[in-house]
């Protein structure tokens, strides 16, 4: 366990070991010397053991698919579930922010089940699809990873959408071609958003 976080009984950390690892100490530095970076999990009710909250996860999830699209998710906070802020530079080692992502997506029995002293955490996108709690009263510029048909109008918050449907999925964290594809677009819409408000 590091920095309070530790996979489910029987799991262990899902980086293949026969392969070079490209993330490691001196990116995790990197991330630590730049901007604030939090990442988001959700907690679910205190009264609910893992396997209800599963279910409830699965209820609060479904509930907002037969809805209209919308940037926040709200059956969730309704039900009970909170969010968990944890900064990147809580994690002191990669393996510590491997976890940490991972539990940011924990979608059991399809990931394992992540845990921060002792409560069991589920995915984050439960709480909000997009999170902006943390931005502040300044200008923020709030990155999407899917084109939404309507966008709010929040003062101080640009939303910027990809122009296609990105090519990585959700569960393709060893997929490097797709995550490049997706690096690569997210660079040409990036520098069409900037020609365009140059314009």
């Amino acid at each position: 366990m590091e920095n309070g976080w530790a996979p489910g009984p029987g799991q262990h950390h899902t980086a293949p070991t026969d392969q070079p690892r490209r993330f490691d100490r001196p990116a995790l530095s990197r991330l630590h010397q730049g901007p604030e970076i939090n990442i988001l999990a959700s907690r679910p009710p205190p009264w609910a053991s893992v396997p209800l909250a599963m279910l409830l996860g699965a209820i609060s999830f479904g509930i907002d698919a037969c809805s209209s699209p919308s940037l926040e998710s709200r059956a969730a906070r309704r039900i009970g579930f909170t969010p968990l802020y944890v900064s990147v530079r809580e994690c002191q080692t990669p393996e510590a922010l491997t976890d940490l992502i991972i539990a940011s997506s924990c979608v059991p029995p399809l990931t394992p089940q992540a845990r921060r002293g002792g409560v069991p955490l589920l995915d984050g996108g439960l709480i909000s699809n997009v999170p902006t709690e943390l931005s502040g009263n300044g200008q923020t510029l709030v990155l999407l990873t899917r084109p939404f048909a309507q966008l709010p109008a929040v003062d101080g918050h640009t939303y910027v959408q990809p122009s296609r449907p990105i090519p990585v999925g959700a569960w393709d964290y060893t997929n490097d071609a797709a995550l490049q594809a997706t690096f690569d677009l997210g660079q040409q819409d990036g520098a069409a958003f900037c020609s365009a408000r140059q314009a």
